[in-house]
């Protein structure tokens, strides 16, 4: 209100009112936003968000350094650089947690016209996604190096950033501002495979057949069919062969690929002679260890299991020796010769005690003994869930003769306070850490966590550590607190008194978009627990080798196919990283699998890991199969391990969150037969 205008007024309340002494006017009181308010109206970048943060930050020291961090990148997103950059180099050494984050926001904002300061501060962004990606880091720095005058630096960086980041839009961008030679050119084809680009991979290395590089491009476009593609193995032998001919430096490893994409195609007698022609060519060679033992896993992967196990039994020494004593003793009880087999599995069990492959012989060693003697298989399989009462050959026992065994009560939810300190630093470590998330701030207050975790493990206060994370939504940490601190606890049934360990062991992370996206897919949410779990230990920000993201490791072509599926075609692909797309997406492709293969878990464990394609070709043709069977002879060793864990682990959900009692939990969840007519439905 202007001066002039309120003279006026108050003449004219002075007239209304004669003789009537009137007070000043009141102060008008400024209320700071709560830092809840100020984080959302940053999120939603509303214009004065920056002004918003500063007064929370100011009226709420506890987070203040949080809250300022964010201010810069506020005043960076308004355009205003000059204020970011100075706030943003103030909170790079203010606080230690998150320096990496301001860093970059300096980095940023000191761009185009103090080159000198973004090259300093980009130093100290190391890339941590989601918050500084290696992609924009690089192309900020190329930029950095342009406005400095070191072109010579810059064309370098762009060199890296379209060598290792092609499958982006930044190094997409670089490629065109840089002639890459042909080693780069294989080196881009190598980046997108491990990007899952593996037809981008194949038009680069294709583009390298009439280089001086033909050679390696051959043999990568061999590999990339042998072991990505997986399509037509004629390809690949045909490329190895080329280069085993032409005698360089890759020759030896190509003689011996062409017997193994001979097998991959399924030419028994072709695969056993090639390798028999590298090992007379390199009787001592790199790969004769390997050439012996896949000449007998030929003949085992395609059912000639008494030739399988001759080859198998001859191999002493080297590194497949154990894996072939294995073999030697599977082979023979998949021919029939249980009590040949036997032996064997009671060598493999007494030399691996307590050992997930010490397990398996036991398990099979009484399957062996069944016919024979069923008293003493009997015997010991008890002795099995004795040792190992919740891994996956104890749980086949028991859900073949749930009466034999002594069931193990389920544990009923606990609502407990976290418990309580008397550490006056813990005590205020721990609020600021409960008022970054009630801000949310979810990433500074999971960051907050792991920086006084060590401080807290020292005191022997982990039960304090997995209660507050707990309580702010950090499952990870609370994961990790438990398994590391209390991993003896687990091998025995869960009782009572331990039933917030277990549970922190098996969190119930994101629950809120796990109940939503498990709702929607139609399964039940201890599934999409288990699949979290096992994927990413409940870690939003992990990123595989292979570029799977996120809380369930989804692989961009793999939201671009759910996408596709559920008539969203024309949308760009979702940030992965994000926890609630990323359990929406995961938990309808969980369900799709689940439909295909009518809800039987192994089927869809299997398939989430290798593909359902992968799993459908290993029904050979049989329409029911024994469960405990059809997993042993999965040919790939990590999918097997995968189905295993997945079905122990979605056991112990049910027994220590919906307090099923064991027998009802194994019930649910495991057949002891496999139905492998499957339904129409997805296939990537």
């Amino acid at each position: 209100m202007s001066r002039a205008l309120w003279l006026s007024v108050l003449c004219m309340a002075c007239v209304s009112s004669p003789g009537e002494a009137k007070p000043p006017p009141a102060a008008v009181e400024t209320v700071a936003p709560t830092p809840a308010a100020a984080v959302a109206a940053f999120r939603a970048q509303k214009s004065n968000a920056a002004e918003m943060l500063a007064a929370a930050a100011k009226a709420h020291p506890l987070v203040a350094t949080a809250l300022k961090t964010l201010e810069a990148e506020a005043h960076l997103f308004a355009g205003r650089r000059e204020p970011a950059k100075h706030l943003a180099r103030e909170m790079t050494d203010a606080d230690p947690r998150w320096s990496a984050r301001a860093a970059w926001t300096a980095a940023q904002a000191a761009m185009p016209d103090d080159c000198k300061t973004a090259l300093t501060y980009l130093e100290r962004a190391h890339p941590t996604p989601p918050w500084i990606l290696g992609a924009p880091r690089l192309k900020l720095l190329a930029a950095a190096q342009v406005g400095c005058g070191d072109a010579a630096a810059a064309a370098e960086t762009d060199r890296l950033l379209a060598t290792r980041y092609p499958h982006t839009n930044q190094g997409q961008a670089a490629e065109k501002r840089v002639t890459l030679t042909p080693q780069d050119q294989l080196v881009v084809a190598a980046s997108l495979e491990r990007a899952r680009d593996y037809i981008g991979a194949q038009i680069r290395l294709r583009a390298l057949l009439d280089t001086p590089l033909a050679e390696d491009a051959r043999f990568a476009l061999g590999k990339l069919q042998l072991n990505r593609f997986r399509e037509d193995f004629e390809i690949a032998r045909i490329a190895f062969a080329k280069v085993a001919e032409a005698g360089g430096a890759q020759a030896e490893e190509a003689k011996y690929l062409v017997a193994r994409a001979l097998g991959r195609k399924g030419d028994v007698v072709g695969a056993i002679e090639a390798f028999d022609a590298y090992l007379a060519a390199y009787p001592k060679g790199a790969f004769a260890e390997d050439a012996e033992f896949f000449k007998a896993f030929m003949r085992y992967e395609f059912g000639r299991y008494r030739d399988a196990a001759v080859g198998f039994g001859r191999i002493r020494k080297g590194k497949w020796a154990k894996s072939s004593r294995w073999y030697y003793g599977w082979c023979l009880y998949l021919a029939g010769m249980h009590e040949r087999a036997l032996p064997i599995f009671d060598d493999l069990a007494a030399k691996n005690r307590g050992s997930r492959l010490g397990r398996r012989a036991t398990y099979w060693g009484a399957r062996a003994l069944e016919e024979k003697d069923s008293e003493a298989a009997e015997a010991r399989l008890a002795a099995l869930v004795e040792s190992a009462p919740l891994s996956w050959y104890a749980l086949l026992a028991r859900r073949a003769n749930p009466e034999t065994y002594p069931n193990v009560a389920g544990l009923m939810p606990s609502d407990e306070d976290a418990p309580g300190t008397k550490n006056k630093a813990f005590v205020e470590a721990s609020a600021e850490i409960r008022a970054l998330a009630g801000a949310g701030l979810h990433d500074f207050a999971r960051r907050a966590l792991r920086h006084l975790s060590s401080r807290m493990r020292a005191a022997d206060r982990w039960d304090l550590e997995m209660a507050l994370a707990r309580e702010i939504g950090d499952a990870g940490q609370e994961f990790r607190a438990s398994v590391t601190k209390y991993h003896r606890l687990f091998k025995a049934p869960p009782i009572g008194k331990d039933a917030k360990r277990w549970q922190s062991a098996f969190p119930r992370g994101f629950r809120a978009a796990v109940e939503k996206g498990a709702k929607a897919a139609d399964v039940p949410p201890n599934l999409i627990y288990s699949f979290i779990r096992k994927e990413s230990a409940f870690e939003p920000d992990a990123l595989s080798h292979a570029h799977a993201v996120g809380l369930m490791q989804l692989l961009p072509r793999t939201a671009r196919g759910i996408l596709n599926a559920t008539g969203r075609r024309d949308k760009a692909i979702p940030n992965l990283f994000d926890p609630e797309t990323n359990i929406e997406l995961g938990s309808w492709y969980v369900g799709a699998l689940s439909s295909r293969f009518r809800g039987q878990l192994p089927l869809t464990t299997a398939a989430y890991n290798a593909g359902p394609e992968s799993v459908m070709g290993w029904f050979k043709g049989r329409h029911r199969v024994e469960t405990d069977l059809f997993v042993d002879t999965m040919p790939f060793r990590e999918t097997r391990g995968y189905v295993k864990r997945m079905v122990e682990t979605l056991v112990i959900y049910r027994l220590v969150h919906d307090g099923k009692d064991l027998e009802t939990a194994v019930g649910e969840v495991l057949s002891l037969g496999l139905d492998l007519s499957v339904e129409p439905g997805v296939s990537f």
